[in-house]
């Protein structure tokens, strides 16, 4: 079952599930003084029956790089898509592998259920577990998931 792009217009908080939607600290306080994590901003989705294609679609270059201890690389390479490389990061542009490109509005869908630091999501009963970050490789911005 596929997914229509998220409206995150529409989205709201609900505290009764801990499902944190729409602009989200990645600490929540519950009104007693103390902060406890929330799971991510993927809990948008997660009162949804079906996963998005962007985290779908981000699950599985996920997997591709657990498979080889490595990091997942996007970049912006224009305005309508995104290079998704796995590889180490810190080294060069061309250390990285490269595994084609997704659509701008797919990258910027999974930018949005995500959140820089650790995140916790779901992709079709499979859990995920990484560190999103922003680093400069070959003097771009690019945006890298780490599997923890």
């Amino acid at each position: 079952m596929n997914c229509h792009p998220l409206n995150l217009e529409m989205l709201a908080y609900s505290r009764s599930n801990y499902c944190r939607i729409a602009q989200r600290p990645a600490f929540l306080d519950v009104g007693d003084g103390e902060t406890e994590m929330t799971q991510s901003n993927a809990a948008i989705y997660q009162t949804q029956t079906c996963t998005p294609d962007s985290l779908r679609t981000l699950a599985s270059y996920l997997e591709l790089a657990l498979d080889k201890g490595e990091s997942v690389v996007l970049m912006r390479i224009g305005s309508q898509v995104r290079s998704v490389y796995v590889g180490n990061p810190s080294g060069a542009l061309e250390d990285l592998a490269d595994h084609g490109v997704v659509a701008a509005f797919q990258a910027e869908e999974m930018l949005a259920l995500t959140q820089l630091g650790l995140n916790r999501i779901s992709a079709d009963d499979q859990q995920y577990r990484f560190m999103r970050s922003v680093r400069y490789i070959a003097d771009r911005q690019v945006v890298v998931f780490t599997p923890t």
